[in-house]
């Protein structure tokens, strides 16, 4: 079963053998959540071979985390493959998010 996107940008749902397309700034690939920036910097290097990175700060509980992404990617097939390739090269905490 494919990922339902809830978020209101969304291009289109498809049918179940069809693709899940998404806004360009919707989804991504998260690999890591940081309290020290010099540690997603570098897995953000590490990650550069697989697409574009970008690391987010966010304040929770108190705290700047720094999130390490990649993406946009633009439909759930293209998600899933680079979601393969990760945990496959041993990135075995990635997930999917929307943003």
């Amino acid at each position: 079963m494919k990922p339902v996107a809830t978020n209101t940008n969304t291009e289109a749902i498809a049918k179940e053998n069809e693709t899940l397309s998404v806004g360009a700034s919707d989804f991504f690939v998260q690999v890591g959540a940081f309290l020290q920036e010099g540690n997603a910097s570098t897995l953000s290097g590490r990650l550069s071979l697989f697409g574009p990175v970008r690391v987010i700060p966010a304040e929770l509980e108190g705290g700047t985390y720094y999130r390490v992404r990649l993406g946009p990617v633009f439909d759930v097939d293209e998600a899933d493959a680079l979601l393969q390739r990760l945990i496959s090269s041993g990135y075995d905490e990635a997930h999917l998010v929307f943003e």
